[in-house]
C-alpha cells in the first residue's frame, strides 16, 4: 500500500471512525453502564461546544448540520413524550425523521462554505424551518398513522425484519453514505469524513430508541464526530497548503527545526555544508554550490513558484551553517594548534 493510500485511509478514520468505534463498544458490548444524568450532560456539552466551534471557526456547514441534529432529536424526544417511538404521534415523528436526517445529510456537503453572514445562512435556516412545520404538521394531536410515503414497501417487509427505521428511510440513509464517501474519496476534506461517521452514528441511534439512554448518547457521538471534524479541519489548514498540496508554513518551519536539530546532534554541533544537504536531497544528487542550489529537491518539489521559494530558503539557511561552521572549525583549529605549542615550550 502506497503513502497515498495510507493517507486516505487515515484521513477516512481518524477521528470519526475511532470515536464510532469507540461508542459501539462501550455502549453496545456492555463494558461501560452509564447513567442517564451522564447521558444528558454529554449529549448538551457535545452541542453546546460544538455549535460554539462551528460558529467561531465559521463552519457554516457543520453549524447547520448540528442545529438539524439538534432539532431532529428534540422533535423525536417531544412528540413521543421521551418514550419508545410505537405509535401516534411519537411514531410518526420517527419515520419523518428517518427520512429527513439523510435528506439533510446528502444537502449539507453540497452547500457553499460562506462564513456566518445573514445572505449565508437564511436558506439553511429557512430549509430548517420548513423541516419542522412539516413535522409539527403532520404529528399533530389525534393523528395515529403517518403519511402512506413515509412507511411505504418497496421490497418484502420480512427481509427487513431487523430494523425498526422504514424502507424509504433506508433508501435514503444508502444515498446518503454512497454520497458522502464519493465526496471524501474525491476531496479527503476532514467535513466529508465527519458528515460519513455522523450518519453513521445517527443511524444506529435511530436503530435503538433515539429517546433511550443508549440512543441518546449515539446521537450525542454524531455531534462529537462533527465537533472533531472541525478540530481535524482547522488541522489541516494549519499544515496543509490545499492549492500547492505542499506542507504550510507552520509544518515547513517545524519541519526545518527538526532537521536542524537531528544534524547537530548526530556529530556533534558544527557540519559542513555536503553534509547537510544529504539531508535534503536524494543520494544521487552531487552536493555543493556549484549549481548555486538549483538542484536542491528538484526530484520532490517540482513546478511551483513556492517550490522555488522553500529551494531559495533551503539554500540560504544551509549556506548560513556552512558558514557558520566553518568560521567554528578554523577556530578550533587555531586553538588546537595554539594549546599545542603552549604545550611543547612547558615540556
Amino acid at each position: 500500500m502506497d503513502m497515498g493510500s495510507k493517507g486516505t485511509l487515515k484521513s477516512l478514520f481518524v477521528p470519526g471512525g475511532i470515536l464510532l468505534l469507540a461508542a459501539v463498544v462501550l455502549l453496545s458490548g456492555g463494558f461501560l453502564s452509564i447513567s442517564a444524568a451522564a447521558v444528558d450532560f454529554y449529549y448538551y456539552a457535545v452541542f453546546v461546544a460544538g455549535i460554539v466551534l462551528a460558529w467561531r471557526f465559521h463552519a457554516s456547514r457543520i453549524l447547520f448540520a448540528l442545529g438539524m441534529l439538534l432539532l431532529a432529536h428534540r422533535a423525536v424526544e417531544f412528540f413521543s413524550a421521551g418514550h419508545a417511538v410505537s405509535t401516534g404521534p411519537g411514531r410518526i415523528a420517527f419515520e419523518a425523521i428517518c427520512l429527513l436526517v439523510p435528506l439533510n445529510f446528502i444537502v449539507t456537503p453540497l452547500l457553499r462554505e460562506r462564513g456566518l453572514g445573514i445572505p449565508a445562512i437564511t436558506p439553511r435556516v429557512l430549509l430548517l424551518f420548513l423541516e419542522s412545520v412539516f413535522v409539527a404538521v403532520i404529528c399533530r394531536p389525534g393523528e395515529k398513522n403517518s403519511p402512506a410515503s413515509l412507511h411505504a414497501a418497496l421490497i418484502n417487509r420480512a427481509w427487513l425484519h431487523w430494523t425498526k427505521i422504514p424502507q424509504l428511510a433506508l433508501l435514503a440513509f444508502v444515498a446518503a453514505f454512497v454520497v458522502l464517501l464519493v465526496r471524501f474519496l474525491r476531496y479527503h476534506k476532514p467535513l466529508e469524513s465527519g458528515l460519513l461517521w455522523a450518519l453513521a452514528a445517527t443511524f444506529q441511534s435511530l436503530q435503538f430508541n433515539p429517546v433511550d439512554r443508549i440512543g441518546v448518547a449515539f446521537w450525542a457521538t454524531a455531534g462529537l464526530v462533527l465537533l472533531a471534524s472541525i478540530i481535524e479541519n482547522t488541522y489541516v489548514l494549519a499544515y496543509h497548503d490545499e492549492l500547492t498540496s505542499l506542507p504550510a508554513r507552520r509544518a515547513f518551519n517545524e519541519a526545518l527545526l527538526q532537521l536542524e536539530n537531528s544534524v547537530c546532534n548526530r556529530r556533534g554541533r558544527h557540519r559542513s555544508l555536503q553534509e547537510f544537504q544529504r539531508h535534503l536531497r536524494p543520494r544521487h544528487r552531487r552536493p555543493g554550490f556549484e549549481h548555486g542550489g538549483r538542484e536542491i529537491g528538484e526530484s520532490n518539489w517540482r513546478g511551483s513558484g513556492v517550490s522555488r521559494r522553500w529551494r531559495r530558503v533551503l539554500h540560504s539557511f544551509s549556506r548560513k551553517i556552512y558558514e557558520g561552521s566553518c568560521a567554528s572549525s578554523r577556530h578550533a583549529q587555531i586553538c588546537h594548534r595554539g594549546s599545542r605549542i603552549s604545550g611543547s615550550k612547558h615540556s
